[in-house]
């Protein structure tokens, strides 16, 4: 983990613009890789590991999630237990961290706007994402794209 955020960011210690998220997606793939070798040993069943690995592509719908879901030889009510059980998390939580963690990225690289992100996300409103952007980073989502700009030195045409 360490060397791979020394390399986001350089190995003259200059950050790179977004060396922090990128840390962050970083750290969140590896630590969902440590917990699966981990609970592999506490015999997590095949079909969940590749059940959170299918959701780890932030463009699911809600659709896309039952469908996977559907697709598993578990109740709804059971998988969902067995999801906690695995990530300490609810399937709710786990993807949206996952479209959050990928809009910090859209929103400091690209110049889409919040409408568009939260479309492109598939979140159910702008109010609802900034609800959540702001309860996961303390910030809404317009503040992280001026401070992301800020510390860049420039402005997304």
């Amino acid at each position: 983990l360490t060397n791979g955020c020394l390399e986001i960011q350089g190995t003259n210690n200059q950050s790179t613009p977004h060396a922090e998220e990128q840390c962050n997606i970083l750290f969140h793939s590896l630590m969902m890789q440590f917990l699966r070798q981990n609970q592999s040993t506490t015999s997590i069943p095949n079909e969940l590991a590749l059940f959170i690995k299918n959701l780890n592509n932030p463009q699911l719908s809600t659709k896309d999630i039952k469908e996977l879901q559907a697709q598993l030889p578990y109740s709804y009510s059971n998988l969902t237990r067995l999801f906690k059980k695995y990530t300490n998390q609810t399937i709710t939580q786990y993807v949206n961290n996952i479209k959050l963690q990928h809009s910090k990225q859209l929103l400091a690289t690209t110049n889409m706007t919040t409408l568009m992100i939260t479309n492109a996300l598939g979140f159910e409103s702008v109010s609802h994402f900034n609800h959540l952007f702001k309860k996961q980073f303390n910030e809404t989502p317009i503040q992280f794209r001026k401070r992301s700009i800020s510390a860049q030195g420039y402005s997304l045409k």
